[in-house]
C-alpha cells in the first residue's frame, strides 16, 4: 500500500471515532437534561398533589364530614420526594 492510501485510512478511522464520541456526549448531555426536566415536573406534580389533599382535608374537616375510612379514599396520598 501506498502511504497516502495509509494516511487516508488513518484519517477517515480517526474521523469516525471522533464522531462517534461527539455523538455519545451529546447523547449524554441530552439525557442530562430530560431526566432533569422529569424530576422538575415530577416535583410540580407532587406540589399540586399536595396541595389538593391539604385542600380536600381541609374541605372535610371545614363542613363538619370529618375524615373517615370512607372519606380518606378521596385523599390523595402523597410520599415525600
Amino acid at each position: 500500500m501506498k502511504i497516502r492510501h495509509k494516511l487516508v485510512i488513518l484519517l477517515v478511522v480517526l474521523l469516525v471515532t471522533l464522531n462517534s464520541v461527539i455523538a455519545f456526549l451529546i447523547y449524554k448531555r441530552r439525557r442530562q437534561e430530560f431526566i432533569r426536566e422529569v424530576r422538575e415536573k415530577a416535583k410540580l406534580i407532587a406540589v399540586e398533589l399536595e396541595t389538593t389533599r391539604n385542600y380536600l382535608a381541609s374541605s372535610l374537616k371545614a363542613s363538619k364530614i370529618g375524615i373517615t375510612e370512607q372519606t380518606k379514599l378521596f385523599i390523595p396520598a402523597v410520599s415525600g420526594y
